[in-house]
């Protein structure tokens, strides 16, 4: 037997005076959902394009470039996840913290490679390699790139 207290809706949400059928929440929700992913997709394209930019612009560069892009984003990377890096503003400071933190994880694991690192650590030509290499008209050489990038990172 079918009686009219009924209670259901047949679809059509009731809040008051309006009614929406359970169709047109789906398809919002569809739509918000694309807004999102087209978002994330976006984002995620202008992020990739700008890293392809860079990557062409290191592989054209000279050793004075290549270093100090290395450089920039080493410690852009740095400072993202150490907050005492952070603090380090000169060359001397951030080196120094630098090294410091790469000889740390040296000695826990492999202390003779910590020893060699220690036995060619040169902070003053380290400074001068990059100063140079920001700063002068003068191309570093590969040995002084090579040699930064090993101590370094």
């Amino acid at each position: 037997m079918v009686s009219g207290n009924d209670d259901s809706d047949g679809g059509i949400l009731s809040g008051g005076n309006i009614k929406i059928s359970d169709g047109l929440v789906r398809g919002i929700v569809y739509v918000l959902l694309g807004i999102i992913a087209g978002a994330v997709a976006v984002l995620l394209g202008i992020r990739a394009f700008a890293g392809l930019i860079l990557l062409i612009k290191f592989l054209k560069a000279g050793l004075n470039d290549k270093l100090i892009i290395r450089y920039s984003i080493y410690c852009k990377n740095k400072r993202r996840f150490d907050k005492e890096f952070r603090t380090r503003i000169n060359y001397n400071e951030q080196i120094t913290h630098i090294y410091d933190k790469k000889k740390e994880k040296l000695m826990k694991k492999n202390p003779d490679k910590a020893r060699l690192l220690e036995e060619s650590f040169d902070l003053e030509r380290i400074v001068d390699i990059i100063d140079r290499a920001g700063f002068s008209n003068r191309e570093i050489s590969r040995e002084e790139y090579d040699y930064v990038c090993d101590v370094l990172f």
